[in-house]
Parts: structure tokens; sequence; C-alpha cells
């Protein structure tokens, strides 16, 4: 796994970067516009990655992410700056000028995004809490290196754009095109309830990875899956009464096929004593004969059996029915852990916390929208399309098969950090210049970055994980859904209810 983790670090980054500067030098009408819109990011992915280095020098699948979410999505302050500042009148005042118009805007679409990775640290998860954090600080990094680095490059720069500014994306926004914008999402709904829970630890590699190729040889040929530990506690553990308990117990596991083989010290002194004194049972010397085995093997047999603790190693099949063992081993006094059940009981925690993580970040960001624009119809309007936004991501994830689980719960809450940065655009444009002059302004700005976020995460196709593979379809879906959401109903939305509420909305 290390091997691989390094590999991503040092190679899908750089890709990126040269993808991001492609795409958004395209859509600028300048290479070097997009250079300079990435620079400030790359440079807080440094600042973040030595943070960690300091800090948590620790490094994991997950992990290895969070350049890569500093570079994408920190370069977006970047790209509408400069987006911006190319239809100013240039120079100092130019630079001025663009903040006025985009810095708000830029100050709470960081604070979102921000907000949306630091709510990991609520998950029962240390990978995600890291991930969250470090994210998190990461796109505050950004916002910091784009505000101090760009304002004063630009006017130095003589920053040109060739042709027809930005190469205008336009989309006309009505009621029919608000209406369309719901029965798409709409029609995400029936996959919702097609989404499976589930997460395997074998599952996290891709099928021409080494590990998954040993495992799936190893299944192949033996029928052996991954161990699961039974365990409990007996005040004679060694008397006769408490072995023949637990030996009747591994039968009946085994002939109820659930499990495939299984193996106590009870196992271990019956075939000593078979082989020894030709006894077919448990035999009434069996102290002696475990003092003999751990003299002879010191902390390997104690290891099945320590202060009165008993241990029964057991092999499962994946598609064991994991409740009913787990009913037999609680009837019997015993309780069972190992791999399977510490990532399922994992894996549900955390589903479980994310749900809840997820309403407390909608609920957080509609607050700080409302503190920050005083305006309660911006506020509303700004949240309707991440909420459909929402409903197409897991309607997506029930139709692709892609199953909901520590991994994949977490894209929830970044499509909310993220998606709602294109109303969030619009919406303060829209108060500035009205509808018709902020569509023109910030329709191929925010298409651009969606773009751009889209393919950057591209490349992680190629990564030797599963969870990298999903992330790059996750984003295609949320980054286009929220950005033609945007565009097809919060402008005609804002006008109604302006007409509408007129007096009680501003």
């Amino acid at each position: 796994m290390f091997k691989y983790i390094i590999l991503g670090l040092f190679s899908i980054p750089p890709f990126i970067v040269i993808l991001l500067i492609l795409i958004f030098g395209w859509k600028l009408g300048s290479v070097k516009g997009g250079a300079l819109s990435i620079m400030p990011a790359g440079i807080a992915a440094l600042w973040t990655m030595g943070f960690l280095g300091y800090t948590s020098p620790n490094m994991s699948v997950l992990s290895v992410l969070v350049p890569i979410f500093v570079i994408i999505l920190g370069s977006a302050d970047g790209l509408h700056f400069i987006s911006h500042y190319l239809e100013s009148k240039r120079g100092v005042d130019g630079a001025a000028e663009t903040l006025k118009i985009v810095g708000r805007a830029m100050i709470m679409t960081t604070l979102t995004t921000m907000v949306s990775f630091f709510s990991f640290l609520f998950l029962p998860s240390e990978s995600l809490k890291s991930l969250g954090l470090y994210s998190g600080i990461g796109i505050g990094f950004a916002a910091i290196s784009t505000w101090i680095m760009l304002p004063t490059i630009l006017p130095a720069s003589k920053l040109k754009s060739k042709g027809n500014v930005l190469g205008r994306l336009i989309v006309k926004s009505s009621k029919k095109t608000a209406i369309i914008g719901f029965l798409i999402a709409l029609a995400f709904i029936p996959g919702i309830f097609r989404v499976e829970k589930s997460f395997s630890l074998i599952g996290f590699y891709r099928p021409y990875t080494s590990v998954r190729k040993s495992f799936e040889n190893v299944m192949r040929k033996t029928g052996y899956a991954l161990p699961v530990y039974i365990y409990g506690k007996s005040s004679n553990p060694l008397a006769p009464d408490n072995a023949k308990r637990i030996l009747r117990f591994e039968r009946e596991i085994k002939n109820g096929k659930m499990v495939i083989w299984s193996f106590s010290i009870y196992d271990l002194i019956k075939a000593l004593s078979e082989y020894l004194f030709r006894l077919n049972e448990y035999p009434k010397s069996a102290p002696l004969l475990y003092l003999a085995m751990e003299r002879a093997q010191p902390n390997r047999v104690s290891a099945l059996l320590r202060n009165g603790n008993f241990l029964i190693l057991s092999s499962i099949k994946p598609t064991s029915d994991k409740e009913a063992l787990e009913r037999i081993a609680e009837n019997n006094g015993m309780k069972i852990t190992g791999m399977p059940y510490i990532l399922s009981d994992l894996n549900d925690k955390v589903v479980s916390s994310q749900i809840k993580s997820i309403l407390f970040v909608m609920s957080l960001v509609f607050l700080m929208l409302f503190f920050m624009t005083k305006s309660l119809k911006v506020s509303l309007v700004s949240i309707v399309p991440i909420s459909l936004t929402l409903l197409i991501l897991f309607g997506f994830m029930g139709y692709r098969g892609i199953p909901l689980n520590v991994t994949t719960t977490i894209m929830a809450a970044i499509t909310i950090g993220v998606g709602i940065d294109y109303a969030i655009h619009y919406a303060v444009l829209h108060e500035k210049f009205g509808k018709d002059e902020a569509i023109r302004r910030v329709s191929t700005p925010i298409f651009a970055n969606a773009l751009g976020f889209s393919l950057g995460y591209t490349p992680m196709i190629l990564s030797p994980f599963t969870i990298h593979v999903y992330l790059v379809q996750i984003m295609w879906v949320v980054m286009m859904a929220s950005v033609f959401l945007t565009l097809l109903i919060v402008p005609t939305m804002l006008d109604t209810l302006k007409k509408a509420f007129h007096p009680f909305t501003s």
C-alpha cells in the first residue's frame, strides 16, 4: 500500500496541475492566466504537506488526497479572480475593482468549503479526521495565498487574453429551465433506494493490483477468507466442562457451514493428548499439557489463553451470515471481532455519523450565508441547487452500483462545500448587476471551474485504489450537476422571489 501511496503522491498532483493550467488557460484565453490562477493553490499544497509532515508524518490512502483536494479546490478563487480581472481596466485599479466584485464571494466560498472538510472531525475514523483537518487547512492556505499573491502580481504581469474574452458560455435561465433542473434531479431519486451500504478491505484495491490478485488466488485455492476472532472468559478455562462447551460450539459453527475452519487452545490440547496418550477426548491432564506447550513455545500458546480469556481463531467466507454467527456466539457467552466485523461496525458508524454531518453542514452553511449576505432570499436559494445535487449524487451511486461506505460517504460533505460555491458567486453578482449581467459574467468561469475540477480528478482513474476511481466518477457528476443546476434554477428563483416578496427579502 505504501508503494502505491507514494507513487500516487508524486505522479498524480503534477499531472493535475498541468491539466488545470491547460483547461483554465483555454477558458481564460491565456495560458499565463491559467498558470497564475493555479499558482497560489500549488503553493498552498506545498505548505499543507509540510504542515502535515511536521504534525502527522503518517500517510494513508486517504491523506494522499489532501494535496489533490487543495490544488483542485483551492484554485477556484484564483480562476474567479483572474476571470473578473480580465474584464476590468487592468492594473492596480483593476485589481482593486476585482476585489470589490468577487472578494466577498471568495471569502464565503472558502469558508463553506473549509466547513465541509472540518465536518469530518466528527466522524469515528482517524483517517477521515486527518483528511478533513488537513484538507480544510489547505483550502485556507490557498485562500490566503490567493489574496496575497494575485492582487500583487497581476498588475505587473501585463496579462492579456486572446480573442473573445473567456470564450463565453451563456446559459439562459427561465421558468422552463428551472423546471427541467428539478425534473433531472427527481429522475435520480429511484437510484437512492438502490444504494448498498458495504465495505470490503480487499475491495479497496483494484483487480490488477498484486494485493488483490494474491488474496483472490488464496481464496480460489483454499477457500479461506479474512480471519475472525471469537473470544470469551472463564473462571476455570482449562476445566473439562468449559473445554467441551467450546469444542461443541466449534463443531456447531463448522457443521452449520458458518466457518471454513476453527481452531482453539482446546483443539491443540486434545490433538496433543491423542498423539501422546491415544485418547480421543479432552484429557483431565489439560493443565499439565498446557504448561508443557507454553514452555516449548513461549508467548505463542499463551496467546490463545491468557488471564482466563480464551480465543478461537476462525475463517469465514465473505458470503457467510455474520449476524447469525454473532448470535450463536453471544448465546454461548462469547463475542466476535476481527477485520470483517471491525470494518462493518466502522462503516455503519461512519455512514450514520455522516448523515448527521450532512444536515449539520447544510445548516451551518445556511447560517454562514445569512450572516454574510444579510439576505434570507440569497441564503435559501443558494441551498437549493446543492440539495438537488445531493439527490443526484446518491441516485447516481445507486444506479452505478457504487457502495455507500467509509470512503464514498465523504463525498456528500465535499459536495456541499464545493457545489454551493457556484450559487454563491452567482448570487453575489446577481445582487450587484442583476440577472442577465450576472449570468454573462459568471457562467463561463464557474463552468471552467467545474470542468477543471472534473478533468483535474480524472488522472486518478489510473490509481490502484477503487476509492480514487469512484472519486473521479462522483466528481464529474457532482460538478456538472451543481454548475448547471445553479445556472438553470438560481437566476429564475432569485428573480421570482424578488418580485413576489420584494419588501421582505432585502
